[in-house]
């Protein structure tokens, strides 16, 4: 048994075909900024009240163990490289708080003579 089809079913068929393929292949609908403003400023007051709360904590319970955790996240950088031991001071000599081995220096101060 053979099917036959008019040219009409069959440009109907295709136009269908068509359609379909059109729609599956459009662009996702972008995201609404106002939406992805929102989750990024809620972000950042969840994370600055979480470094907030441990500054507040480091200061006011001053004990080994905040000073020790603060000591952690920051060392003491003499001309960019960490402290270890004591050592005098020369002008010029750039002393700042930070990590080395990430290359964040912070409040940076410049030693200058009396």
């Amino acid at each position: 048994m053979l099917l036959r089809l008019s040219s009409a079913a069959c440009c109907s068929v295709l136009l269908a075909v068509t359609l379909t393929a059109q729609t599956s292949s459009q662009p996702p609908p972008q995201p609404d900024p106002r939406i992805f403003l929102e989750h990024v400023n809620a972000e950042m007051l969840r994370l600055g009240n979480a470094a907030s709360r441990a500054g507040w904590t480091q200061s006011t319970y001053i004990t080994v163990d905040t000073e020790r955790m603060a000591a952690d996240a920051n060392e003491t950088l003499v001309n960019g490289e960490a402290l270890a031991a004591p050592r005098p001071l020369r002008e010029g000599d750039v002393l700042a708080v930070g990590r080395q081995a990430k290359g964040i220096t912070k409040l940076p101060l410049t030693v200058r003579a009396a």
